[in-house]
């Protein structure tokens, strides 16, 4: 018999860690609750959105990142500025409104997406 005390079901107890150690990055944080501070909204309607067929979004986009933005958005991801001339256009426009939320787009690493 091992010294592991185990609960009335035979599982092991479990232990919990409310404070992470950054420097130990895989360290378990035990209590996934107390960890909710560190968690980051990624808003990606503006790129999923896009994605179905015949759906497009007009330049009032803009709106749409800057009420976001205000709401507290962490993040907001765009189509692609190589996806279409709009697309460009909409990520250009919506760079330069100076929000709170960081931009993001995903980009291909195949050499002949980047050409174009």
């Amino acid at each position: 018999m091992s010294n592991v005390e185990v609960t009335e079901n035979g599982a092991a107890p479990t232990i919990h860690k409310p404070h992470h150690n950054a420097a130990l990055p895989y360290q378990s944080v035990g209590d996934f609750l107390s960890n909710t501070n560190n968690f980051k909204i990624i808003e990606s309607t503006l790129r999923e959105g896009e994605q179905f067929a015949n759906a497009y979004f007009d330049t009032g986009i803009s709106s749409l990142a800057k009420a976001l933005s205000d709401f507290g958005v962490e993040y907001i991801e765009l189509t692609s500025p190589l996806a279409s001339p709009q697309s460009r256009k909409d990520c250009e426009e919506i760079c330069k409104l100076g929000l709170k939320a960081k931009i993001l787009t995903r980009e291909s690493s195949i050499a002949k997406d980047m050409e174009s």
